[in-house]
């Protein structure tokens, strides 16, 4: 699907089915805005401003064994949101690890969700669906921080030093 940024989502409502783009892959959950949903959510409760980039050399397809590609690499995320962890957990729990809010059932996402013993991911396709078995957790993660960013107006009143003006040191 090679559309501009600002279509995709629109693009979602033109594949009720997931044809185009399956409805468990990673990109139509964690954007979901225009898709059909089995249980009522407001999505834009949960918006996030997200970002991420590689790190490591690329994967090298002729290694045989883990011995013989041991080069760390992974990705470097970020997302920043109104209210970090709520929407993070919400996220987890609920688009990444529960296929119901999308009437998949146990299906859970195949790029980052923690997948239980005989795991499938399911494609749509006519006359009949493909389906993938023994999906495993194909993400570990490392590590994770949370940082305040302040709003311009708190930016605004730290670097006018107003906040001196009303803080007295005994």
């Amino acid at each position: 699907m090679s559309r501009s940024r600002s279509s995709k989502a629109s693009a979602y409502a033109a594949d009720p089915d997931g044809r185009l783009v399956p409805l468990g892959s990673h990109m139509r959950r964690m954007n979901s805005r225009d898709t059909k949903l089995a249980i009522l959510m407001d999505v834009n409760v949960h918006r996030i401003i997200r970002r991420s980039t590689a790190y490591g050399a690329a994967y090298d397809p002729d290694a045989i064994s883990e011995q013989d590609d041991e080069t760390p690499r992974g990705l470097y995320f970020i997302f920043i949101s109104a209210k970090a962890m709520d929407t993070l957990e919400f996220l987890q729990q609920e688009w990444i690890n529960n296929g119901n809010f999308m009437s998949l059932g146990s299906e859970r996402d195949p790029n980052v969700g923690l997948q239980e013993d005989g795991a499938a991911f399911t494609i749509p396709q006519e006359p009949v669906r493909r389906r993938i078995h023994g999906i495993e957790t194909f993400n570990v993660l490392r590590g994770g921080e949370c940082f305040f960013m302040p709003s311009l107006s708190a930016l605004r009143w730290i670097g006018e030093g107003s906040w001196q003006a009303s803080t007295t040191i005994s």
